[in-house]
């Protein structure tokens, strides 16, 4: 192989070729091992978002980039946004109805609104949501209240993978459980 890789027949070249044959076999696995061991998701255990509610992340979901105000996962060019809650100074159609304003708003896509939809999640907390699409992209707004706090969560995805990943932007937003400040320690 040392004579095929690197045009050396002697001991430094198997040497060599050893060498990189021992990496890809014992440190890529030890090294990616310990890079899934950071991922903060496990699929189907739940995530804690901002010690104040959970969601159970789908398989293949990433996460973006995490701040004090927003959760971020990302998978195949779509975005999931978990934002911290906020007084439940409105209603969820109240809070919907607001976005779907600004979504309307964009004079840089021509969306196309659907009105706003009424769910349960599995734990029982009321929300509304709504979906929109212009040409290249598809988008779906989630207001969730458990009564004190409002949670929304915003997905983005370009228009040719919506149909796929949808289902599983649904059921992480159907999963949100509201945490009490005892389940949130």
């Amino acid at each position: 192989m040392s004579v095929g890789l690197l045009g050396m027949q002697s001991l430094i070249g198997a040497a060599v070729v050893l060498g990189v044959a021992l990496f890809y076999i014992v440190a890529v696995p030890v090294i990616n091992g310990l890079v899934k061991g950071q991922n903060p998701f496990e699929v189907g255990q739940p995530y804690i978002a901002f010690d104040s509610y959970q969601f159970t992340p789908q398989e293949g979901w990433d996460l973006v980039s995490s701040n004090d105000l927003f959760v971020t996962l990302g998978k195949e060019g779509s975005n999931v946004v978990f934002t911290e809650l906020v007084s439940a100074d409105q209603t969820p159609e109240e809070a919907i109805l607001t976005a779907i304003d600004a979504l309307a708003q964009d004079q840089a896509n021509s969306w196309v609104i659907g009105g706003p939809t009424a769910f349960v999640t599995n734990d029982g907390d009321h929300g509304v949501s709504a979906t929109s699409h212009s040409t290249t992209q598809a988008t779906q707004i989630w207001v969730i209240t458990d009564g004190t706090s409002n949670l929304t969560v915003f997905a983005s995805s370009p228009e040719s993978v919506w149909v796929s990943l949808n289902d599983e932007i649904v059921t992480m937003v159907q999963s949100i459980v509201f945490l009490s400040e005892e389940e949130s320690q």
